[in-house]
Parts: C-alpha cells; structure tokens; sequence
C-alpha cells in the first residue's frame, strides 16, 4: 500500500514534516529524500528567480562599484554615475538607497574609508600619501572625515589596530 510519502506535495510545510518524519520513523529513508526533493523542486523556481534578480542587481551595479574603485573622493558625482546609467540622479539615489540601505554618496565615502582603514591596518603608511591616494583634499581632509565616521583618529586606529607611520 501506499504510505503518507505517497501523495503530492500540498498544504503546509509542517504537513510536509510529518510525512517525512512518517517515512523516517518507517525506515524509509528513500521515501523521506524523495519528499524533500519534491519539496524543494516545489520551490525551485521561485529561488532561481530571487537568485537571478539578486545578481541581476549585482550585475547592474557592477560599474558603479568599479567606478568606487576608480574615482578620486573629490571626482564623485552622482548626476555623473546616474548619467553614465541613463537615468535621472534622483531616480538613481532612490533605487541605489532601496537596495543598499544608504546613499550612492555616503557608499562611496564608506567604501573609501574601508580603503584607508585596510591600509592603516596593514602597512606602515603615511597619511598624506594615503589621502591623496584615496582622493581626499589633504591629510587633514582624510582624518577629520575618517574621525567623523569611523569614532577615532587614523593614528589612534593605527595605534590600535595596525603599523605606525611617521609623517602624519
């Protein structure tokens, strides 16, 4: 005869779980994969889908991120990027901010930051080097900023979490 494992996928997930657990519990170990297999074909399409829109998104925003790495902090113009997109500067912000929880802007300077934070921590840089590197105006620019945003100085966060440098 046919067990619970034997019917169609349909009602609730925890409808699915008992006819597993009934197919576990019978020592069906087949009959418990085949009811997870269906289960997850069931939904197949519908993670396919979130998956393609996901890097779709990725994808979309790919030369914006390469344009991050590109551009000087004082270049950065978000009409610019909108322009290079087609579309209009707002539309582009409303769009980036929906999907990125933060401003086409405040990525680029967080991102920039991230930059100068690897770079303290790892290599005895100095900061006007560093700042002119990363597109801020001067040393003065890059810790006031970097201050402002990540809670501490570039030399108290070198102190802490990095190599020292002279010439700050």
């Amino acid at each position: 005869g046919e067990g619970p494992w034997a019917r169609p996928l349909a009602g609730s997930p925890e409808g699915w779980w008992r006819r597993a657990r009934a197919a576990v519990d019978g020592q069906n170990l087949l009959a418990a994969k085949a009811i997870l297999i269906e289960a997850l074909s069931l939904f197949a399409s519908e993670l396919m889908a979130h998956a393609r829109r996901r890097r779709g998104d990725f994808e979309y925003y790919a030369r914006f991120f390469e344009l991050v790495r590109e551009t000087r902090l004082g270049d950065f113009s978000v009409r610019r990027v909108a322009r290079a997109y087609g579309v209009h500067p707002h539309h582009f912000s409303q769009q980036f901010k929906r999907r990125f929880g933060m401003g086409a802007k405040q990525f680029f300077l967080a991102e920039k930051l991230r930059l100068a934070k690897e770079r303290l921590s790892r290599e005895a840089v100095a900061l006007a080097p560093l700042a002119e590197e990363l597109g801020f105006c001067d040393a003065y620019h890059l810790s006031r900023c970097f201050k402002r945003h990540v809670g501490m100085a570039p030399s108290e966060f070198r102190r802490r979490y990095g190599k020292s440098a002279g010439g700050e």
